[in-house]
């Protein structure tokens, strides 16, 4: 988990940031370390951030993200969802239809379930065929809304084996059989619009926003979700949309004004989906999606000064593409950090900020930022790429399109990122990476 930080509930309208070239830019660099997932701690642990992992070691002990991994043998997966209140943890391998395979209700969530002992049951990769397979966590929390997590790896038992020795592991007992809920429900795909851009390719907007052929009925002006636990589903709405209740589901919805659950005092927790965000021409001046205590999956971001404000704790946002523009009284951002908190995760998502004027950055965290994990996202314009100051972050398996900037892909505060796997790539117009060209590294102070 993040250290916690004291900070400016504020949110108003963020202050312009001019980038000049040679400027000294200003971030405290935090001392504290951030306790990231499993690739830094020897166990996984209850508050490693929401995700997949594997290990060789029954114990769970040097666990590592499962995405993009190559395994062979038996291996021991589990699932994590941060410091979020858990009720089950639900598996399927592949496809995530029908019943699931397993139901987890305690922790650790093992996929292959959990031995008497404590210890972790193997998952035996030789039980499917070499190549490239996916697993679906579907995270239920103790408000009954729902999280997903999935990581895409290669089986390889046909390769040749480590030369390294795997860690020591208990001896499996057998799998119990699963415990299923009748009213469980699989999870949707990662990718939408008809699965055009499915994992591990990045979002576009063929496969995030409201899905082709739904019907919309519209809602002239703002709006206030008021009833916790409210389902907007299917609504064009004109205006803001107000979160003020807990628990609110957005989704298959166009919202060309915006969405904020900040109340002046506080926020309450919202999940959107599957939707399209920010008006049809034009450039709506301020955030399009904010600012704390939300997640947002398979969502599509147009025409909106900002596209995701992180202003405090327990944010997820993934899946989604976001195409930002500029109003001249403001610097525009892909996702802006500003007083960001605990529990920010950013995974698997397209920001694109080409030829925006007054531009900032697609990732700019700053301003009392406490930090975030970055991964597996695909950047490109602003003046620099990926601004990551007073705060401590992970930034992995991320790709940089090469050129796509004013100044420099990246101008951040080095010593408080853990930095890895990231690159400079090229793409075609439909956002899929054609060359890789070169590793990466973090540049700045």
């Amino acid at each position: 988990m993040l250290r916690a930080a004291v900070r400016s509930r504020g949110l108003g309208r963020k202050p312009i940031i001019l980038i000049v070239v040679g400027v000294v830019l200003i971030g405290a660099l935090a001392s504290v370390g951030i306790a990231r997932a499993a690739v830094s701690k020897r166990t996984l642990t209850a508050d490693s951030p929401l995700g997949l992992y594997t290990s060789s070691s029954a114990n769970r002990q040097g666990a590592v993200p499962l995405h993009r991994a190559e395994v062979r043998g038996k291996i021991y997966v589990a699932a994590s969802a941060g410091s979020a209140e858990v009720t089950s943890v639900a598996f399927w391998m592949d496809e995530p239809t029908g019943q699931p395979e397993r139901i987890e209700r305690t922790f650790p969530y093992d996929y292959s379930g959990g031995a008497p002992d404590g210890s972790a049951i193997a998952f035996d990769t030789t039980t499917v065929p070499d190549g490239e397979h996916v697993i679906f966590a579907e995270v239920t929390l103790k408000d009954e809304s729902t999280l997903n997590a999935w990581a895409t790896f290669t089986v390889a038992n046909g390769a040749a084996a480590p030369t390294s020795s795997p860690s020591p592991s208990a001896s499996p007992t057998p799998k119990p059989t699963p415990t299923v809920s009748s009213t469980s429900t699989a999870p949707k795909p990662p990718s939408g619009g008809g699965g055009k851009c499915p994992l591990p390719a990045y979002p576009s907007p063929d496969c995030t926003g409201v899905p082709a052929g739904t019907d919309l009925t519209t809602i002239n002006g703002d709006y206030v979700a008021s009833k916790p636990g409210q389902v907007i589903e299917g609504k064009r709405i004109t205006g803001q949309l107000a979160v003020k209740a807990k628990g609110v589901i957005i989704r298959k919805s166009e919202l060309l004004g915006g969405v904020n659950n900040f109340t002046g005092s506080g926020s309450y927790p919202y999940t959107i989906e599957d939707s399209t965000v920010g008006p049809a021409s034009g450039c709506y001046g301020d955030f399009a999606i904010g600012a704390e205590n939300f997640t947002a999956r398979r969502v599509l971001i147009r025409n909106s000064s900002d596209g995701f404000r992180v202003s405090g704790d327990n944010i997820v946002i993934e899946d989604s593409f976001a195409k930002v523009c500029t109003d001249p009284s403001n610097h525009s951002d892909g996702i802006q950090g500003h007083n960001g908190g605990n529990n920010v995760v950013i995974r698997h998502n397209t920001i694109d900020q080409r030829g925006v004027a007054n531009a900032t950055s697609p990732i700019f965290m700053a301003d009392g930022t406490v930090g975030a994990e970055v991964t597996g996202n695909l950047l490109m314009g602003g003046g620099y790429v990926v601004r990551l100051h007073s705060g401590d972050y992970s930034f992995e398996n991320n790709a940089v399109v090469q050129g796509a900037w004013g100044y420099g892909p990246v101008y951040s505060d080095c010593g408080g990122i853990d930095w890895s796997n990231n690159k400079l790539v090229q793409i075609n117009s439909d956002y899929e990476v054609t060359r890789t060209v070169s590793t990466l590294n973090c540049t700045g102070k």
